[in-house]
């Protein structure tokens, strides 16, 4: 087997995997990547148990379940798609370690110029990556989605947190609410000593039904982002999985509305 030729990052060659994007890292920034997977560990480590154990937490987990009884009062139907709480996770290495490069490199259309907002380098990785610790919370119905979404942003703003909300309707067919919310955090340092950082927590508003469709082509949405965007017309090529996911995701969201039209009609 031919041994593959060193990457010459120095030359504004655009990486095109992980191996030369660390290459290209290391030699126009002298970033030291040796030890980066065990601290982001403990980094994100430090952002979930702060923000478990914050008030804000503690007063949305209460303020949800009482949500979920009024809405039964007002419509007859229950709220949850799931009846456990929201549970809090944080974003693996591996995984984080791919946004990076999607955001430097794939996803740069200015490249060799940094992309909008400036190169995404370590110093600024958990101010910048917004679902590092994230949760989610399902509904049974799209209209239970504003209802947590106000609930969230009414939470943040009383706890004087930052809160940002973007409704996510996707050309690939996902659809979800995405609140980050915003503060201060505590998260070690490399010498043992820490930094306060801001640092957003990404809370997910989605329905059952979309919750279902996501888990069933999440494998395949993961091999996408690992390759660069395409201008492939997928709406034509009715025999590849691209037709059959992205059309899955946009007729369950119009037909959550449907359902949710034929409801209002028919509510006393």
């Amino acid at each position: 087997m031919t041994a593959r030729p060193k990457f010459r990052a120095t030359e504004y060659v655009k990486p095109s995997d992980l191996d030369e994007y660390a290459e290209w890292l290391e030699s126009e920034f002298d970033v030291e990547l040796a030890g980066l997977p065990e601290q982001h560990e403990r980094v994100a480590s430090a952002l979930k148990s702060q923000f478990e154990r914050s008030d804000f937490w503690k007063a949305f987990c209460s303020e949800l379940s009482e949500l979920g009884s009024a809405y039964y009062l007002r419509t007859g139907g229950f709220f949850f798609g799931a009846a456990s709480d929201p549970i809090v996770t944080v974003k693996d290495w591996g995984p984080f370690w791919l946004k990076t490069y999607r955001r430097n490199v794939l996803e740069n259309t200015r490249w060799p110029r940094p992309p909008s907002g400036g190169w995404l380098l370590p110093q600024d990785w958990y101010r910048e990556i917004t679902d590092v610790i994230r949760t989610k919370v399902v509904v049974r119905y799209l209209d239970g989605i504003s209802d947590v979404v106000r609930l969230i942003a009414e939470g943040a703003r009383k706890a004087r947190h930052g809160s940002h909300v973007a409704y996510q309707a996707s050309e690939e067919g996902y659809y979800a609410a995405h609140i980050d919310v915003r503060r201060r955090f505590e998260i070690p340092r490399a010498d043992f000593d820490t930094d306060r950082v801001s640092a957003a927590v990404e809370i997910q508003v989605t329905t059952q039904v979309k919750d279902v469709i996501a888990e069933l082509l999440h494998r395949y949405y993961a091999v996408r982002r690992a390759s660069a965007p395409t201008d492939d017309m997928w709406q034509w090529d009715y025999l590849s999985d691209g037709f059959r996911s992205r059309y899955l995701g946009h007729m369950a969201h119009y037909l959550e509305g449907v359902i949710m039209d034929l409801r209002g009609r028919v509510t006393p």
